[in-house]
């Protein structure tokens, strides 16, 4: 995948595991990162895998459920102690939302920095100095996103959480890695979430 990578910061489901934290994905490119999603866990877990919290620049965030962005709050927190680089914050149709409830917490609105905050709608695409990013809306959470990330001939598909649906296999179409969610098993199908059968089907259908 040229120089692109994803490093797994937390895979978890929503009832917490021992030793694995929930979504969070971090994506490199050359100097250049991008995180998708920050549940519970991953603040701390990017603190050990090296990551300066201050040199992130961009975080994509999927959906409404704590799950996926609860670490948010301990990252604006943190920030509040003199971080100087602007931060651009990209996700599901009602995230301001989310963010000003946030901000509602003591200790989390920006003081020394700037926050660009961006809702994504079906097939809105950010360009980046080492990223191309497209979103598309999944069938889980109120305009919940998946993710296509694009990046020297490179392609990784992010589902986040959804159940089966038409954008799925645009989504998925050709990559060259796709970070499929799947939190229950083939009997026990859920309403909003994939089995490992039909993450299978996809695979074949986008020819993954």
């Amino acid at each position: 995948m040229a120089d692109m990578c994803l490093k797994v910061i937390g895979s978890g489901v929503v009832f917490p595991q021992p030793g694995t934290n929930a979504s969070c994905y971090l994506v490199s490119n050359g100097g250049a990162q991008l995180v998708m999603d920050m549940g519970y866990g991953a603040f701390k877990r990017l603190s050990a895998e090296g990551v300066d919290f201050n040199e992130i620049d961009n975080i994509f965030i999927t959906h409404g459920h704590p799950d996926h962005y609860s670490d948010l709050i301990p990252f604006f927190h943190a920030a509040r102690q003199g971080r100087k680089k602007d931060l651009n914050l990209y996700g599901y149709g009602g995230l301001n939302e989310l963010v000003q409830a946030i901000f509602n917490l003591p200790g989390t609105a920006p003081e020394s920095y700037k926050l660009n905050v961006l809702e994504l709608h079906n097939e809105d695409s950010i360009e980046m100095a080492a990223f191309r990013v497209t979103a598309y809306v999944m069938e889980h959470f109120p305009n919940g996103l998946g993710l296509r990330i694009a990046a020297g001939g490179a392609c990784i598909a992010y589902t986040g959480d959804t159940d089966m649906c038409p954008n799925l296999a645009v989504l998925a179409q050709a990559a060259d890695l796709l970070v499929a969610e799947c939190s229950y098993d083939n009997g026990h199908k859920k309403k909003g979430h994939l089995i490992p059968r039909e993450v299978g089907q996809l695979a074949a259908k986008a020819n993954v």
